[in-house]
């Protein structure tokens, strides 16, 4: 008998750690239940942050863990002798050394072999050199993961010998999960991200976002602190409206972040404040008729579905309908 399909919002469900979404504290929240129900996980990822493979399982863990004087901890693990603050981000951010800091009272004196593990996006290398995380803490260990390298320790964690029934579902429900998240564009979405275009110079040149869209094929945002009103997850579509119209419609073909625009625009002659998202783009999708801005204010972001964007009256029209399909339309 075949699986019956489910959906949420007309979106099929592969795992049950979807129906949390798709937020930076439903990722967290997951792969902390997962360590919940998987020793092994627990255990192996303890070993990776502590770098000491003599370290039992943790025997205890803990969740958006509350301090008056640290706030609120993502993940804390613990077992004898030591303890994991794992503190999570969604997109190419990091926790501040002062966030760090804050944390340090979590740390007790009977727990000498102490670590923090930051899981981001970014590969170590770039969160060591342009999200200033650091090696230690006041002379606590500051290990560091990215999201992908995570999900490596889950699919490892899974093939050990000796996994119960449950442990082995927990960890193909939390690999579903994160493998459609992390770092990853939505190849099978047709739901398309709409900006604003001018023609003033930027970052000190004479050249517009305008023609760096239409003359360069490429496109720039804010990611990260600094960016969060734009999306965290590379969108597969980009479309850009100028003149109270719909101008174009991209499919991005590949992406990278940077700390310093004037990499990738010569032109520039400042680097941008934090870091951005470059994209590439594919060929001009342009409407066989106008499609009018509609009901927007002048910078505003939505998202829109592909075929709706090409056959509604305007784009405010065209983020209605998607809304009514039950998806998300604005940042």
């Amino acid at each position: 008998m075949s699986e019956v399909e489910i959906t949420l919002h007309n979106r099929q469900v592969h795992s049950v750690f979807e129906l949390l979404g798709a937020k930076e504290n439903d990722l967290t929240y997951s792969l902390g239940w997962a360590l919940h129900k998987s020793e092994r996980l627990s255990h192996v990822l303890c070993q990776r942050a502590l770098a000491r493979q003599d370290i039992e399982a943790p025997t205890a863990i803990q969740l958006q863990e509350h301090q008056e004087s640290g706030g609120f901890t993502d993940i804390e693990l613990s077992g004898p002798g030591y303890r994991v603050v794992l503190e999570a981000k969604r997109g190419f951010v990091a926790p501040s050394m002062e966030q760090l800091q804050k944390y340090l009272p979590r740390f007790r004196d009977d727990e000498p072999d102490r670590a923090f593990l930051v899981v981001a996006e970014a590969s170590e290398t770039y969160a060591r050199a342009a999200l200033s995380v650091p090696f230690e803490v006041e002379g606590v260990q500051v290990s560091y993961a990215a999201w992908a390298d995570v999900l490596q320790v889950v699919r490892y964690s899974r093939k050990l010998k000796g996994l119960s029934l449950r442990e082995r579902h927990t960890l193909d429900e939390l690999t579903t999960y994160m493998s459609k998240l992390i770092s990853q564009q939505d190849q099978e979405s047709n739901m398309v991200f709409v900006v604003a275009l001018n023609r003033n110079g930027a970052l000190g040149s004479s050249t517009s976002f305008y023609q760096v869209v239409t003359e360069q094929g490429q496109y720039f945002h804010p990611y990260g602190e600094k960016g969060k009103r734009w999306p965290k997850v590379p969108p597969n579509y980009l479309g850009f409206r100028i003149d109270g119209r719909l101008l174009s419609i991209h499919h991005v073909e590949s992406y990278e972040v940077t700390a310093d625009l004037r990499t990738r625009f010569p032109e520039f002659t400042q680097p941008g404040e934090g870091n951005h998202i470059v994209y590439r783009l594919g060929p001009a999708i342009v409407p066989q008729s106008t499609v009018k801005t509609g009901n927007l204010y002048r910078s505003q972001h939505v998202r829109a579905h592909l075929d709706l964007l090409l056959t509604s009256a305007s784009i405010s029209e065209a983020r209605d309908l998607t809304r009514a399909r039950g998806s998300q339309v604005e940042e």
